[in-house]
């Protein structure tokens, strides 16, 4: 089994394929218009992979700083972003985002954490994530998270999360269930010589709506929707394929679907 970092350092060369990097993109930029946000100075974009997310926010305007722990996703986004005409408006870093020292005066107006990187933190770092953001991010910012709903995949152990097919290879994500320990695999099978198939594995932490909220609530966040799909549908526990969730410290100036399902309720004393 591998660290976290270590797992996507390991995939990061196949990554564009296997998650098709334009539509992906595409996809992005379309979900933040549907969410309507304004265009702003700052984005941070917590384990930004190879840059889907950070070079859709450049393209609406925003100056963004993408973290991701593995230095080949960031190489790989580096060259995504000049490609796209957006490497002046993204800063790549494998730094921790927990541990960077931001300059003194920074504030994000736009942080998001998508792709569901959350399940990827366990206990510890889940709260210095929050943590940080709560540090960063600007008096009218907002937050937006999106990671998959784990509620029906750990009640039916659901093992298949996708199958793609490319020109040269075959990838099957797929999970691994012991006692109270989640992994996270992916399966790699190279057309030309199937025997060349190559498995890596990773532990994950799989964290619900519930859990979400309540770190929200515990760094002082309101104004928090939950979504169940980049549509905007409204969130549905027991079988909304993804999380999606909102907030903001003081207000929310987003054009909420109005389905959305709110929580406003004050943070706990």
């Amino acid at each position: 089994m591998l660290s976290n970092k270590d797992f996507y350092e390991r995939i990061a060369a196949d990554y564009d394929k296997m998650t098709a990097f334009e539509p992906a993109m595409k996809r992005a930029s379309e979900f933040y218009i549907r969410l309507g946000i304004k265009s702003a100075a700052n984005a941070v974009d917590f384990g930004c992979g190879t840059g889907v997310d950070s070079i859709a926010l450049a393209g609406l305007g925003y100056n963004v700083i993408g973290f991701d722990p593995a230095p080949g996703m960031i190489s790989q986004a580096k060259i995504n972003a000049e490609r796209h005409g957006m490497s002046g408006k993204v800063n790549f870093r494998s730094d921790s985002f927990s541990a960077y020292k931001f300059p003194a005066a920074y504030k994000a107006d736009l942080i998001t954490c998508r792709g569901n990187v959350l399940a990827n933190l366990d206990g510890r770092n889940l709260n210095a994530f929050f943590r940080k953001v709560k540090k960063i991010i600007a008096p009218e910012g907002i937050l937006i998270l999106q990671l998959i709903n784990y509620v029906p995949i750990l009640a039916e152990k659901k093992r298949i999360v996708s199958t793609r097919i490319t020109d040269d290879k075959i990838f099957v994500r797929f999970y691994d269930f012991e006692k109270s320990r989640t992994f996270f695999n992916i399966m790699s099978i190279d057309l030309s010589e199937p025997k060349n198939t190559e498995i890596l594995s990773t532990r994950i932490y799989p964290v619900t709506e519930d859990r979400i909220l309540e770190l929200l609530k515990i760094n002082a966040f309101r104004n928090i929707y939950f979504y169940g799909d980049v549509q905007l549908q409204p969130f549905n526990p027991e079988k909304s394929s993804d999380l999606i969730v909102t907030a903001a410290v003081v207000s929310t100036p987003l054009n909420h679907h109005p389905k959305a399902i709110k929580n406003n309720q004050p943070p706990a004393a």
